[in-house]
């Protein structure tokens, strides 16, 4: 979801909790809208933290792949086979 669908559907919960709880002070909205702004960039900071994970974790795929590629395929060994 890009940043402005987040803001949008945070901005939107927050006006219907107001809604619900009736008339609220200046002091509150702000409250609300600094509480919006900081969970939608904890937000962007997981999404961001988990893109990197995965570029990580693709890269050392491929290196893995890489090495691979010249050993012989060989069977593994089980406990059974072992007897």
């Amino acid at each position: 979801m890009p940043m402005a669908g987040l803001k949008a559907s945070a901005a939107a919960a927050a006006s219907a909790a107001l809604l619900q709880f009736g008339a609220a002070s200046a002091e509150e909205i702000l409250a609300a809208d600094v509480l919006v702004k900081n969970v939608t960039l904890e937000i962007v900071e997981i999404v961001k933290a988990d893109k990197e994970k995965g570029a990580s974790m693709d890269r050392k795929f491929k290196e893995f792949m890489e090495k691979s590629q010249g050993e012989p395929v060989t069977k593994p060994l089980r406990d059974v086979d072992l007897d």
